[in-house]
């Protein structure tokens, strides 16, 4: 039986090939926490899930605490079982919760630490922390460099904790008000046909060796092997980003659109990365998630009383189904824009934005554009005074867009001061700069733990 040790007991879960990264995070404040380390594959000296996970498969298990309605939100919200038989997604998501339930009954944890939710194990670890009224922090990479995001529940709210100072806030103004500044989080912005041959490659012989090592380690259920061919990836010659699918020069196109419909305003849709947690966990409205299908509608709605400017998102090149890019290039009066252009160029040129949760909404407030949103949680909604869309409401969307921009009134400095600030205060610095995951700064990490942990409502044991 473990005896008390007086420092705060953090359970820590994440993906096998992140524990060290975890690990090293944790070890600087092994006086101050208890740190206890869980994943869900092969990772030596680190308690898995797979022998507890596999037993409750076996026999069918079911867990009191997933209702029916958790379990439709997992399966809806998850890009691996959204897409297999609902009866054997089912049995995962319980034999998953039941194994997760058991280990924090062991641990007896007073604040769950876990990378970002973008599947249902991660869901369901979050589901149950908050079931239960332990402390909560998901984290993943920050838009602002040299920053991690903290979150505060799996649907992606903000963990804001902090004020940042006025140096910081300038600083970062400065460097994102910047027509050319992009983050791309470790990734290039060229891309060629040997690059895309390459990875289709590459993906094809991940699937096979995911396959294998899976029966090899009695694993066949392992999330980050099945969930690889539902992720977004290089896997078809059609979905190179080819330059018939863009304007050639979309300003000179926009200028022409202008021209020819000077009263109606012109609205920057920038596509999202999906499948992502952004779209698929941050996103109230489920129905997001089936991204592609719906943006073609998003665009013929809009497109009625507005022009429409859409980009590719950087990261997304030859991952995108190359019918939904031949799609948007062939709707009339509709700008599309080379993911290697500048978003913050095209925000420029645009009179209001479109999106759901991802951070051209930041990009769009310090530019004094008017925010229309599907996300109305992201940490930047209400600070930046967004308007929320409806999905099941499209056919309303450019009318409300006119109206609202009739009385728009952008944001004067000290405002767009305050409003970088409050975004601030969901993030922490970061030790590392690249690689595949953040490690959190001591101070903040200990900051963050002991902030959510006083900000638990623990509630009594099963």
């Amino acid at each position: 039986m473990d005896m008390p040790t007086g420092r705060k007991r953090v359970l820590v879960f994440c993906r096998n090939y992140l524990v060290e990264i975890f690990r090293k995070g944790a070890e600087p404040l092994a006086d101050k926490f208890d740190f206890r380390f869980l994943t869900d594959g092969v990772c030596s000296g680190t308690r898995d899930t797979r022998r507890a996970f596999y037993a409750a498969l076996a026999l069918g298990a079911r867990s009191a605490e997933i209702t029916p309605e958790d379990e439709d939100d997992v399966v809806a919200r998850c890009r691996l079982l959204r897409n297999i038989d609902r009866a054997q997604a089912s049995k995962l998501v319980h034999a998953m919760a039941v194994t997760l339930g058991d280990e924090i009954d062991r641990t007896r944890p007073d604040v769950v630490l876990s990378q970002m939710v973008d599947e249902y194990v991660t869901h369901i670890l979050g589901l149950l922390a908050q079931k239960r009224g332990l402390g909560y922090v998901a984290y993943c990479w920050s838009y602002f460099p040299g920053r991690a995001f903290v979150l505060a529940d799996p649907y992606g709210r903000p963990f804001r904790w902090r004020q940042a100072s006025d140096e910081e806030v300038a600083e970062d103004l400065a460097r994102i008000s910047d027509v050319r500044y992009r983050r791309n989080y470790n990734q290039s912005d060229q891309y060629r046909w040997s690059k895309h041959l390459f990875r289709m490659a590459r993906e094809h012989v991940k699937t096979v060796v995911h396959l294998v090592r899976g029966k090899i380690e009695r694993d066949p259920w392992n999330l980050h092997y099945r969930v690889m061919p539902y992720c977004a990836a290089q896997r078809r010659f059609r979905d190179f980003p080819r330059r018939a699918l863009f304007d050639a020069d979309w300003s000179a196109k926009l200028s022409a659109l202008k021209a020819r419909r000077p009263n109606a305003p012109v609205v920057y849709l920038p596509l999202a990365y999906v499948p992502e947690s952004t779209t698929d966990y941050w996103i109230t409205d489920r129905r997001a998630a089936d991204y592609d299908r719906i943006v073609p509608r998003m665009i013929r709605e809009l497109a009625r009383g507005c022009i429409v400017v859409v980009k590719e998102h950087a990261h997304m090149m030859g991952k995108r189904d190359g019918r939904l890019l031949e799609e948007i290039a062939s709707m009339p009066d509709v700008v599309s824009v080379h993911p290697t252009e500048s978003s913050n160029a095209v925000a420029d040129a645009a009179d209001a934005i479109v999106l759901g949760a991802g951070s051209a909404g930041v990009e769009a407030a310090v530019r004094g554009k008017p925010v229309f949103s599907f996300c109305g949680t992201s940490y930047w909604f209400d600070v930046s005074g967004a308007t929320l869309l409806e999905l099941d409401r499209m056919e309303g969307w450019s009318e409300a867009i006119s109206a609202s921009l009739a009385g728009w009134t952008p944001m004067e400095a000290p405002a767009q001061h305050e409003f970088l600030r409050t975004c601030l205060a969901s993030t922490v610095r970061s030790r590392t700069e690249s690689g595949v995951w953040p490690q959190i700064d001591e101070d903040d990490l200990a900051a963050v733990l002991s902030i959510a942990v006083a900000r638990a409502h623990p509630v009594a044991a099963r």
